[in-house]
C-alpha cells in the first residue's frame, strides 16, 4: 500500500495483473536494487513488457490494461470477464468435465 489512500476494487486488478505477469513471463514486472527506486517504477507503472513469441496481442493488452498505474485507466471487473485474452480458449466446464469422464 503506497501512499496511505484509499483503494477501489482496481487494486484486485492490478494484483491479478501482477500475477498474471509472473506466471507468464517467470519474473516480476518491477525490478530495482533500492526500495525507493521500486516504489518510485510501481507508483509510474515503469516496466518492461518483452513480447516473446510465448504470449498473444491479446495477453499483452490485458497485462498492460490490468497494471496501468492511474487506477481509473485500469480495466474494470466487468471489462476483465470479457477481455479477449480470457475468451480465447473459453471452456464450458460441463462439457469438459463430462468429455474427461467419458474417457475413462
Amino acid at each position: 500500500m503506497l501512499g496511505k489512500k484509499i483503494y477501489t476494487y482496481k487494486v484486485d486488478v492490478w494484483a491479478i495483473g501482477i500475477m498474471c505477469f509472473e506466471m507468464l513471463m517467470g519474473r516480476t514486472p518491477f525490478h530495482a536494487y533500492e526500495m525507493k527506486d521500486l516504489i518510485s517504477k510501481i507508483r509510474k507503472g515503469d516496466y518492461a513488457l518483452i513480447i516473446r513469441e510465448k504470449i498473444t496481442i491479446e495477453c499483452a493488452l490485458f497485462l498492460t490494461q490490468c497494471l496501468q498505474a492511474n487506477e481509473t485507466e485500469r480495466l474494470s471487473v466487468e471489462q476483465l470477464l470479457v477481455h479477449p485474452f480470457l475468451q480465447l480458449n473459453k471452456v464450458d466446464a460441463n462439457n469438459f468435465i463430462m468429455t474427461k469422464l467419458d474417457k475413462r
